[in-house]
């Protein structure tokens, strides 16, 4: 982006930039975790420290983040970015980074000396000595090895010198060979720097256009896109968004619509459908042109459809999730399912909040069109769940917390009920001896319920598989065992006194 760019968004910067810089930090739980453990290890002397994460998960702003905190904390620093060395050479450019001589004549023992020397001045003026190695899964083994030899000097029980290694999960690899056990055992904190999930991923986006001045926000269906498309890396989301900025342009939008997501996804992919797998960055010029070009002929469209561009669903997949009521409806009850869809998406919106009910309309409708939820299932926002039963446990429950859509009335197929519910973790059937919570649960309620005699252990056995199809036949459940969806929803939300309603 240019400056004209800038100007016309209203926005300072660029808030998409690749460039990291320590005020654009975006915190979230697990780096706060990860600062802190760090910082204490650094300060404290632990000696080898090792951060891994994947290639674009925010290494580098993390680093840069710690070193800002550091830097109040009387240390001292040489950090190593490139990584294709010899053991010479990276002693070499660990002593310039120190400000210390360094002479192409010098051997490795030399510059040992050296190091010894500073690091035990340092110490005695009360500062910490740290060296930080950015890509860290590139160094030689040599260079680790020698590495691992600095982190032998001591002083009254204290280590001389505190070493970070960032690095991909190439290192992790590595460290796991048994050519490496005496490395791996000086490492005294190690940590996997995780991807964002899908709330941080909006967090950090809206972070990023509030820092610069943007009204705009991503929300929504659109928000839900993005996250399917990076999983929480922030470079390729960095990448995207760009791409977005430039589709408000080309629609003179203040908001990034699902329909512009979906182009600058396809666009960075260089594919007409949205498959997750982002392929390296393009030039962003195509896109311009695209969108421009779409422009003009949504004009041309207007003047013969009578509808603005907007209306126009695009090519490819969004066009397939988007669908229209009419396309829908059975023949000849167009009107009826309108009025059917409209209550039913009402209905879901009173339940969730019109945000995350908007975000959901698009796949449920594609779910009565396909008349099945396999695609609804996948693209739950975390936190819900749903399920598709004929009966349902009665309530006294003032505002219950799931609703139930009458999808056999919506797709013309059984069964009666299409259910969305709240639940704390993803609902998906576990196998004949898989272990997790949700089978902990459920073994706690038929527990409870007077089904299953043994302790909860968390792991589906056949006693469990015999509990739960006691309890399906007791409610007029298929007897199957499984702790599907289904059944999972109905041992939740039964009571003694409930009886099966149709």
């Amino acid at each position: 982006m240019n400056d004209t760019t800038f100007s016309q968004l209203n926005i300072t910067e660029n808030p998409f930039s690749m460039a990291t810089s320590r005020s654009g930090f975006y915190q979230t739980q697990a780096t706060r975790v990860i600062l802190d453990e760090f910082e204490h290890g650094v300060m404290t002397r632990k000696g080898f420290m090792v951060l891994i994460g994947e290639v674009g998960v925010g290494k580098t702003s993390l680093s840069l983040q710690l070193f800002s905190i550091l830097e109040q904390r009387h240390t001292v620093f040489a950090w190593i970015f490139n990584t294709m060395f010899t053991k010479e050479e990276l002693f070499r450019a660990i002593s310039s980074d120190f400000g210390l001589p360094c002479e192409r004549h010098f051997t490795l023992l030399d510059y040992q000396k050296i190091l010894h020397d500073f690091f035990l001045k340092t110490h005695a003026a009360g500062q910490t000595a740290v060296i930080a190695v950015d890509e860290a899964h590139n160094l030689s083994d040599d260079s680790l090895e020698a590495l691992r030899m600095l982190g032998n000097f001591e002083f009254e029980g204290q280590k001389l010198v505190q070493v970070i290694l960032f690095a991909q999960p190439e290192l992790d690899h590595r460290l796991r060979q048994h050519d490496m056990r005496q490395l791996k055992s000086r490492i005294a904190i190690y940590e996997i720097l995780p991807q964002f999930t899908h709330s941080e991923l909006i967090g950090y986006v809206n972070f990023k256009l509030s820092q610069a001045g943007s009204q705009i926000r991503l929300t929504g269906l659109a928000a839900w896109m993005l996250w399917r498309a990076t999983r929480g890396n922030v470079r390729l989301a960095k990448l995207i968004m760009e791409r977005a900025l430039y589709g408000c342009l080309a629609y003179n939008r203040q908001a990034i619509s699902p329909r512009i997501m979906h182009l600058a996804i396809r666009e960075l992919n260089g594919i007409s459908e949205m498959s997750g797998v982002i392929h390296p960055a393009r030039s962003p010029l195509p896109l311009i042109a695209g969108l421009v070009m779409l422009t003009l002929l949504g004009l041309s469209v207007f003047s013969f459809t009578g509808r603005p561009m907007e209306q126009i669903v695009p090519a490819g997949m969004f066009r397939q999730n988007v669908i229209r009521d009419v396309e829908a409806a059975p023949s000849g009850e167009e009107n009826i399912y309108r009025t059917d869809v409209t209550s039913a998406l009402v209905e879901l919106e009173g339940f969730l909040g019109k945000p995350q009910a908007q975000s959901l309309t698009p796949w449920v409708k594609m779910a009565i069109a396909e008349k099945k939820i396999t695609a609804l299932r996948q693209n739950l926002p975390p936190g819900l769940a749903v399920a598709l039963l004929d009966t349902l446990p009665d309530t006294n429950e003032s505002s219950p917390s799931w609703r139930a859509l009458p999808w056999q009335k919506l797709s013309q197929t059984p069964p009666e009920w299409l259910i969305i519910w709240h639940s704390e973790y993803p609902v998906e059937t576990p196998a004949p001896g898989e272990s997790g919570r949700l089978v902990e649960e459920a073994q706690s309620r038929l527990k409870a319920l007077g089904f299953l005699s043994k302790p909860a252990n968390g792991q589906l056995n056949s006693a469990t598989w015999y509990a739960c199809s006691q309890f399906q036949r007791s409610v007029g459940l298929p007897a199957t065992g499984a702790l599907d969806p289904g059944t999972v929803f109905w041992l939740r939300h039964f009571r003694q006194s409930n009886t099966p309603k149709s």
